[in-house]
């Protein structure tokens, strides 16, 4: 947490990908501990890993990725 709270003081923007995101059963917890990451560290979170193909899912982050580092621009240009 206190490395959470050195990246929300400094704002540093996170980007939180979670490549095997489970919405239910045991393995949930997975999605809310990278949700809550992002959302402590007021970055942005991805649950990537839904899917098909690698192909898909490495295509799927590179394209949320760009999105991110053009909202961080336009955040700093704005400000």
């Amino acid at each position: 947490m206190s490395a959470s709270k050195m990246i929300k003081r400094e704002r540093i923007h996170t980007i939180v990908v979670n490549t095997n995101p489970h919405m239910y059963g045991r393995e949930t917890y997975g999605h809310i501990v990278t949700e809550v990451m992002a959302s402590i560290t007021n970055g942005s979170h991805h649950p990537i890993g839904t899917l098909r193909t690698r192909a898909e899912m490495v295509e799927n982050m590179i394209g949320r990725i760009r999105e991110d580092q053009r909202d961080i621009v336009h955040e700093k240009l704005s400000s």
